[in-house]
């Protein structure tokens, strides 16, 4: 038998498609057609076009599976996309476990979120049996996750064999929606002015994606589980970020109320949130000095130094290298120049001009050499 995920072309659901696969389990991903599959380009398994929101589909893509993994979900803080997440969010996941139940499956694990657990009084941590109140938040993400939490209860009471796990913040590799990034990537761009009071939970993707498949092993059914790490401060997350980037840390502290004031009148008023960052791709000659844009996009990415002429950028999300061509128009056009197995975080170069990149994981570092 089979094991189906939903939301495999995102950034969990492809850690988990990919642990699935190099154990060598026989892998069905339900994709979108208009998803971006670079995370899941090299991974061995049936693609099975199709959306959370189309049930047929779903029912379709099920079929002949005995496992599920259910991640496919909207992370946002926008207006915009407040129907939307309550679409595939709740709907979604009502589809999904309906055409589960239908199909006989023995194990399904939902992915949740700390979002949909409550908070204890004072400074005493959370677990997983604190009640969430709907109706103590106005975050609209929040309440989704809780409510599809809810449906997916609903489908355990009626028999399916459910284990939920609510993951903590996600960081890591493959983050191609920039869904969980973003104060990362502000943090890069030097958009934060200072920081506040307050705490952040981050846990490592291929971590959770770990949990996921002990929750489907040894999960209690009708159990939730909380996949998570440190609590840190806000400070200590820059403090990290400083180390790690070389970019100097906000060392202005904002008093909790403006920060409020100034998130409500931005969200509320004028109905601005934190944008999800596409950086355009540039391919640069170091001799000649001109830097030409090209007509892709690179998620977190960077360019390389010129390897014998090849042009390469890294991604520093899928970990994949590419070379820069010139199409006949003129125009530039992006090739598979190397598919590493690791996170490309850094780069550099010997006396003799040869380009070396770091595997962020692994800690090791390889030599990139240009094909004859």
């Amino acid at each position: 038998m089979a094991t189906l995920v939903t939301g495999a072309t995102g950034f969990l659901g492809s850690h988990i498609a990919r642990k699935l696969a190099e154990r060598g389990d026989d892998v069905k991903l339900l994709v979108r057609k208009t998803s971006k599959t670079i995370n899941i380009d090299d991974i061995k398994a049936e693609r099975v076009y199709g959306d959370v929101t189309d049930i047929e589909s779903v029912r379709k893509a099920i079929e002949g599976c005995d496992t599920l993994y259910h991640t496919a979900g909207i992370v946002s803080f926008k207006q915009a996309d407040y129907k939307k997440m309550e679409e595939v969010n709740v709907g979604g996941t009502n589809n999904v476990f309906t055409a589960a139940m239908e199909a006989g499956v023995k194990k399904a694990v939902y992915t949740s979120s700390v979002a949909a657990i409550g908070l204890k009084p004072g400074k005493e941590p959370a677990d997983e049996e604190t009640p969430f109140d709907p109706a103590g938040t106005d975050i609209q993400y929040i309440k989704s996750k809780y409510y599809a939490e809810q449906e997916a209860l609903k489908f355990f009471e009626k028999g399916l064999p459910l284990v939920i796990v609510n993951p903590s913040i996600v960081i890591g590799a493959g983050d191609v929606y920039v869904s969980t990034s973003g104060i990362i990537l502000w943090y890069c761009k030097r958009r934060l002015p200072g920081y506040t009071d307050g705490g952040i939970n981050l846990v490592d993707a291929e971590d959770v994606a770990a949990g996921h498949l002990l929750a489907a092993e040894k999960g209690k059914l009708g159990e939730r589980y909380i996949l998570s790490n440190r609590n840190i401060t806000i400070k200590e997350l820059f403090e990290v970020l400083e180390k790690v980037t070389g970019i100097p840390r906000p060392r202005m502290k904002i008093p909790y109320p403006l920060a409020y004031l100034g998130a409500f009148i931005a969200e509320r008023i004028f109905g601005i949130s934190a944008p999800n960052y596409v950086a355009p791709i540039y391919s640069f000659d170091r001799n000649k000095g001109d830097c030409s844009v090209t007509g892709g996009y690179v998620y977190r990415g960077a360019a390389l130094p010129a390897l014998h002429g090849v042009y390469l950028f890294a991604d520093y999300c899928s970990g994949r290298i590419w070379s820069l061509v010139r199409a006949a128009d003129g125009a530039w056009e992006r090739q598979a120049f190397a598919s590493v197995d690791f996170q490309v975080s850094s780069f550099g170069e010997d006396e003799a001009g040869e380009l070396y990149v770091l595997d962020h994981r692994g800690g090791a570092v390889y030599q990139l050499a240009a094909n004859p």
